[in-house]
């Protein structure tokens, strides 16, 4: 029965549903962004910026902020130029000009239209790597809903760059074993975009290639240096390409290309700390004022930083962490609890099935799961280190999304597994697709599907013990 209506649903009603799913939440971020009025702290400096590129006419030598890469900068410096009066401040520090609100309300919609026209691109890759439709919209609806929503009411770049990250690694794994240069030259402008969205994608970048270069010559074995040497540098100039704004700017103030004033921060104490130092010695146009005591690097932290200090900064890390992810009307918690469900769903069909199978998916897909559990492990120790100085649930979006989608990846492969018995692997879907929806259906309402199950829950045992 179940495969009966997954074959009916992915033939005439998986595109009307997704449509449905894109429609949906273009009207709820449009509600979510009409209640927030007025643009604070980093949002400032993105329109500000936008601003300022059309001030100079593009000339890309004079970008004044090394904080943030200008993708989405130059989005808001188009939408710009429909309008005449745009200061800031009419009357007072707090008082908008209505051309620039309106600019700020421009510039929310954007981010909206262009994270949901890369979740479009997204929903071909994901189509590539799931067996089942069911799944792509299960993946889709968890990235809108929990990771996406977080930002999307702010005129940041962080929903589009969420979007990014994922399409950036399913195309890693669609051209790791790939010998045509043509297929490193699309390769190569997405992660420019993705360079340009955020610095993080150049780390990304980087820390993708070195991985791919382990497997091919460590495991693979099958593709030489040679070609492996100039699929690297396709890719590698057509990121730079992408990013020549940022690089411009960098080069023009004698700066290293891939300069950035955040890779600093994490050798400081606290936020305080860094933005103190930062205002007051302008990193923004490098470390040349700043006294040699106060450089950042693994000396400056060391001479003021003693052991004790480093394991509380760990110990308070470790903590900010466990507390983002045992809270269940959080980011990091909804996330947690998907986690859950998905590990007890693969849990349960690894012992149904052949075992045969399972290996032989796990060699096959080997590469794929070594990545993600490197790349999130990798993650994990950044933001022990990186949160007592500016603890933020965005740092959770690189660690969650690559793994909720493994772990999808993998149920959704065994779910096409034989077992013994062929009513097992009906009951085993079922029971699949009755979690994942009540999951959905939890984030859309917790209070209604998860607090009062819990409450009742409670209750029972609370009357048992009497």
């Amino acid at each position: 029965m179940i495969k009966k209506f997954s074959y009916f649903f992915e033939k005439y009603l998986y595109n009307l549903t997704f449509l449905g799913v894109l429609l949906f939440f273009f009207s709820e971020y449009l509600q979510i962004s009409a209640a927030y009025k007025f643009p604070l702290n980093d949002e400032l400096g993105y329109l500000d910026e936008g601003i300022h590129l059309v001030d100079i006419s593009y000339d890309f030598r004079e970008i004044v902020n090394r904080n943030r890469t200008p993708l989405l900068a130059l989005v808001i410096s188009f939408l710009s130029m429909n309008y005449n009066n745009l200061l800031k401040y009419v009357e007072a520090p707090g008082y908008y000009s209505n051309d620039y609100l309106s600019l700020f309300r421009d510039s929310q919609i954007a981010v909206i239209v262009l994270t949901l026209f890369f979740t479009l691109l997204l929903k071909k890759h994901l189509e590539r790597n799931f067996n089942s439709k069911i799944t792509v919209l299960f993946f889709i609806f968890y990235l809108l809903y929990i990771p996406v929503t977080l930002h999307i009411k702010e005129v940041l770049v962080e929903p589009i760059f969420m979007v990014l990250y994922m399409y950036f690694i399913l195309l890693l794994f669609e051209v790791k074993d790939n010998l045509k240069i043509k297929k490193f030259i699309y390769f190569g402008l997405i992660s420019g975009i993705f360079f340009l969205a955020k610095y993080t994608g150049l780390i990304i970048f980087i820390y993708s290639w070195i991985t791919l270069l382990i497997y091919r010559y460590l495991f693979k074995k099958e593709i030489t240096l040679n070609i492996s040497f100039k699929q690297f540098l396709v890719s590698f100039s057509l990121l730079c390409l992408m990013g020549s704004p940022y690089i411009i700017a960098n080069l023009s103030d004698g700066l290293s290309p891939f300069y950035s004033v955040n890779s600093k921060i994490i050798w400081y104490s606290s936020w305080p700390e860094a933005y103190d130092i930062i205002k007051k010695y302008n990193l923004n146009f490098g470390l040349e004022l700043l006294p040699e005591d106060l450089k950042p690097g693994l000396s400056y932290y060391l001479n003021n930083n003693s052991l004790a200090d480093t394991i509380d900064r760990f110990n308070l890390g470790v903590g900010n962490l466990r507390n983002d992810y045992t809270n269940p009307h959080d980011l990091a918690g909804k996330t947690s609890m998907i986690f859950s469900c998905l590990v007890f769903l693969i849990t349960l069909n690894i012992y149904f099935v052949s075992k045969k199978e399972v290996k032989k998916y796990f060699k096959k897909n080997l590469y794929e799961i070594v990545y993600i559990f490197s790349l999130s492990a990798s993650l994990i120790a950044g933001y022990i280190a990186y949160s007592p100085i500016s603890n933020s649930p965005r740092f959770h979006i690189y660690i969650s999304i690559p793994i909720i989608y493994l772990f999808l990846h993998i149920l959704d492969n065994l779910s096409s597994f034989k077992p013994k018995r062929k009513y097992i692997r009906e009951l085993l879907n079922f029971t699949s697709i009755f979690l994942l929806t009540y999951l959905n259906l939890i984030f859309m309402n917790t209070y209604f599907f998860y607090a009062r199950v819990i409450g009742f829950i409670k209750s029972i045992f609370n009357f048992l013990a009497l």
